[in-house]
């Protein structure tokens, strides 16, 4: 539900960066996609640099949120999940989150201008790959390690183990911004990669 004309502007912007690119939108586009005059665009932002760095920290914290909300947070205080996690309920709740990125509106926009604008903006470059390499991978290994020293998963490197488990789930779901699939194919190889992984790598 959108609040304000404040959060108009940027939710419509992020639709057409999406889409053309940021060199490719006009503050009038913005503008005729909100329904406003170009000039009242500057009532609420100083430019379209301004939108898009107000994309780049709400849909961030958006993703984070959400992350945290359907798997496990990470105790920042000492870097570890603390939680008894069942395997299955952990297979569950990781094809709800990977159904979620594949799904959201605003998920799926933000992922498609980030991929577009990491070649044109340093500040979209690392948030790609804060966002949808780094940080998922870095949460995996401390989620792997915990589960390996509890005994729930067999004993391998962690690292590899993430790696293992994340990257066929980062080109399945970018496939679907880069080539007419169809979301609910790739969902289902998603869903499917996510039981399997978690049925072989189960300490049995």
């Amino acid at each position: 539900m959108i609040k304000n004309t404040k959060e108009l502007i940027w939710k419509e912007s992020l639709a057409l960066f999406s889409e053309y690119g940021y060199n490719g939108v006009s503050v009038k586009d913005i503008a005729n996609a909100v329904g406003i005059k170009d000039s009242s665009i500057y009532n609420h932002y100083k430019g379209k640099q301004e939108i898009f760095d107000t994309i780049l920290s709400q849909v961030s914290k958006r993703l984070k949120e959400a992350n945290n909300e359907y798997v496990f947070p990470i105790k920042a205080t000492n870097n570890k999940i603390e939680h008894s996690i069942n395997i299955q309920n952990l297979a569950k709740k990781y094809i709800t989150l990977f159904d979620f990125y594949l799904n959201d509106e605003l998920a799926v926009q933000f992922r498609k201008m980030l991929l577009i604008e990491q070649y044109a903006q340093f500040s979209a470059a690392e948030l790609f790959n804060e966002i949808f390499i780094d940080m998922p991978l870095k949460y995996l290994t401390i989620l792997f390690t915990s589960l390996i020293q509890n005994g729930k998963l067999i004993k391998i490197d962690a690292d590899i183990m993430a790696a293992n488990f994340y990257s066929p789930l980062f080109l399945n779901f970018f496939k679907t911004d880069s080539v007419n699939v169809q979301s609910k194919f790739i969902e289902e190889k998603i869903n499917k990669h996510i039981e399997t992984f978690f049925e072989v790598y189960s300490n049995k």
